[in-house]
């Protein structure tokens, strides 16, 4: 367990004769015992190492906006934002690659209404492949437009942001919700947007949202 001690402003850090390890954090030394680093490269640690490129990722993927929520959540603690985020995101897990197939959609609904005009922006809930949406959402107002709720095959899904009369302001964490194929429902998580003209995220089965079609840059992890 690494131990706070009192250098001051110090400069320590590294190892010393391959017992003690220093190493500054918040303007603070720890010291800690130095243990030879093993390398089994079994598939549990190669499962990790994974993980952690994916947490590195999702960091440098996030908006300002949604970073400066995580260091804010680490005001007073030893932890920076992005130890947290990581620590959290190896905790829950990577989010799923595999798209959500919707070919019947029956209500959308967005969670939290956020605009403060009754124009709002528009939330539409799109299939990738046509170029009519199935549903689209007025926040504000919550006026429900029907476009095409049935496709001609279930299809991978993406939402599509467009602002009305206010431009798009959403915390980091909102959800919308889709109702397809009979009873299943579906939360999809949303990034934060400050003063957005308009954005699209493509939808993973667990609904975790990314930036590409491909699912590869990640915009916001649904919780495990």
């Amino acid at each position: 367990m690494a131990v706070i001690i009192p250098l001051g402003d110090s400069q320590a850090r590294g190892a010393l004769a391959d017992t003690t390890i220093f190493q500054r954090r918040r303007g603070q030394v720890f010291v800690k015992k130095y243990a030879t680093p093993s390398n089994p490269n079994s598939a549990g640690q190669q499962d990790q190492r994974i993980k952690f490129q994916w947490a590195i990722q999702a960091w440098q993927d996030l908006s300002s906006a949604d970073k400066d929520l995580w260091r804010a959540n680490a005001t007073g603690k030893v932890q920076t934002g992005y130890n947290l985020f990581v620590r959290w995101y190896l905790v829950y897990g990577a989010p799923s690659r595999n798209p959500l197939l919707i070919k019947n959609c029956s209500n959308w609904e967005i969670t939290n209404l956020r605009s403060s005009i009754s124009t709002g922006w528009f939330v539409n809930l799109y299939s990738t492949i046509y170029s009519n949406p199935y549903y689209l959402r007025v926040d504000n107002n919550n006026t429900l437009w029907t476009f095409e709720p049935s496709k001609g095959s279930a299809t991978p899904t993406k939402v599509r942001l467009l602002w009305s009369g206010e431009l798009i302001n959403i915390p980091a964490g909102d959800t919308f919700k889709a109702t397809f194929d009979g009873a299943q429902t579906q939360l999809i998580y949303c990034p934060a947007f400050v003063d957005a003209t308009s954005a699209e995220l493509f939808v993973s089965d667990d609904g975790s949202t990314f930036w590409d079609v491909d699912l590869t840059q990640l915009a916001y992890s649904a919780p495990k």
